[in-house]
This record gives C-alpha cells, sequence and structure tokens, in this order.
C-alpha cells in the first residue's frame, strides 16, 4: 500500500520476524503522471550494493517526447532477485 507524504509516495515491506525493511518504492507523484503520460519509453537500470545498506537501488525512468529523461520512482531491494 502507498502511502502518501504530500508530494511524495512510498511503500515499505518489513520482515515481520526481524522488523528489517526488505523492499522500499519511493517516488515524486509528478513522475507518476509524467510516465502515465509518457508511457513509450521505460528504462529500468538497477545498481549492485554501492550504497551503506547493501542493498541494490533500482531506478524507474522515463524519456519524454523532447529526449529528455525524468525519473518515476526508486526502489531499495533486498537482493536483486526479488522486488
Amino acid at each position: 500500500m502507498m502511502e502518501d507524504s504530500g508530494h511524495y509516495g512510498y511503500c515499505v515491506v518489513k520482515n515481520p520476524d526481524s522488523n528489517r525493511m526488505t523492499k522500499l518504492f519511493f517516488t515524486h507523484f509528478k513522475g507518476i503522471e509524467l510516465a502515465q503520460a509518457f508511457p513509450e519509453v521505460l528504462l529500468i537500470d538497477c545498481t549492485y550494493q554501492i550504497n551503506i545498506y547493501n542493498m541494490p537501488l533500482l531506478h524507474f525512468t522515463g524519456v519524454l517526447l523532447i529526449g529528455e529523461n525524468f525519473s518515476i520512482g526508486f526502489a531499495l531491494l533486498l537482493a536483486e532477485n526479488t522486488f
């Protein structure tokens, strides 16, 4: 379930046994609006454990008709093979 924090939204999934965050998705609602208006190109890229949490960062990006990029959202994942 997406939580609303003004202009931003986020969703946190925790392991119920350890209360450790396993997944985090966050976005600016403008990025969602742009993705709905320009759905033709969607780029998804994942870094590999280069942050202090050793969690891969998944970045969702869209492309406008004029060739400019915009961020749709980001997700921190426990492992590369989970979402």
